[in-house]
């Protein structure tokens, strides 16, 4: 979602806009050096729009939650005239449309917040920009921001890391209602409708072919969420179980060199050496010597 400020470029000191905020981004990138990507505009004639995307990892308090991670991207698109920040919040992942949108709506209202408190500087822009506060704010609602839509939440008994069991929660994907979606196309054509020289006869060809083409449409995507909900429902079910993937553990260098070690000058065998005959009590040539005493 973005909620766009009419503004004219450059009417303002961008220099000390940008000044201002090139701090920021070196404060979200030294807090977080592995989770930040910064992008900026094609050139300095143009530098917006600019924005910062951060994985955030799923915090501890909320692992009961089958999402990993969370992947926020704060924009900066311009500064009106008036010293307003046109920003705007996206959730850069796979998500149901809904929720992205509505955990969008709830970070870009949250952002909006904070610059309103900060302020106007004297260059005429914001006097800062919150790069941090509103990444630090993400993580910490974290959960709540995954419960925005209520109805794509769904609750089953699973285990912790430890094997315990535990109620968790994972995100299902929106069914796609085709009927809504024919209807509501159906009805953007007819307020677009216009004089285009067609004949009847060419109208319902052309009808047919759509028509076509948004029943394949429907019928790949009730394939892909048959799909969907089948591996949900294995994952549940390998949950409840307490099966987990099995991951191989790479041994270190120290460990590999240290059983290498532990091995040698050790024998293993209780027979002789492949290439030498076994000469221990009971054998052929323990008795062939005791045979040559003898004699």
């Amino acid at each position: 979602l973005s909620v766009h400020v009419g503004w004219r470029q450059f009417t303002m000191d961008f220099k000390a806009i940008l000044k201002g905020l090139k701090p920021e981004l070196v404060a979200v990138k030294e807090r977080w050096p592995d989770e930040i990507k910064a992008k900026t505009g094609k050139t300095k004639e143009q530098p917006f729009p600019i924005s910062v995307r951060r994985s955030i990892p799923q915090p501890e308090a909320s692992s009961d939650w089958d999402i990993d991670e969370l992947k926020v991207l704060l924009s900066i698109d311009g500064v009106a005239d008036s010293g307003v920040a046109s920003v705007h919040a996206e959730i850069d992942q796979q998500l149901p449309a809904a929720l992205k949108r509505e955990i969008s709506q709830r970070i870009e209202k949250e952002w909006r917040g904070h610059l309103d408190k900060i302020g106007l500087a004297a260059h005429g822009g914001p006097a800062g920009w919150a790069l941090v506060p509103m990444l630090e704010w993400a993580e910490k609602n974290y959960s709540i921001l995954l419960t925005l839509v209520p109805e794509l939440i769904e609750t089953y008994e699973g285990c912790d890391d430890a094997g315990a069991s535990m109620r968790r929660h994972t995100i299902v994907e929106e069914k796609f209602d085709a009927e809504a979606a024919a209807a509501a196309a159906e009805e953007e054509e007819e307020e677009e409708e216009v004089d285009d020289g067609l004949d009847e006869e060419e109208r319902a060809r052309r009808a047919a072919i759509i028509e076509a083409k948004r029943a394949a449409k429907a019928e790949e995507e009730e394939r892909r969420e048959h799909e969907r909900e089948v591996l949900a429902m294995k994952k549940r079910q390998d949950a409840e179980n307490g099966i987990t993937e099995f991951k191989a553990t790479q041994m270190s260098k120290k460990e590999l060199e240290a059983k290498h070690a532990s091995k040698q000058g050790v024998r293993l065998a209780k027979t002789g050496p492949r290439r030498k005959k076994f000469e221990g009590e009971g054998s052929k040539v323990a008795k062939d010597k005791e045979k040559a005493k003898g004699k």
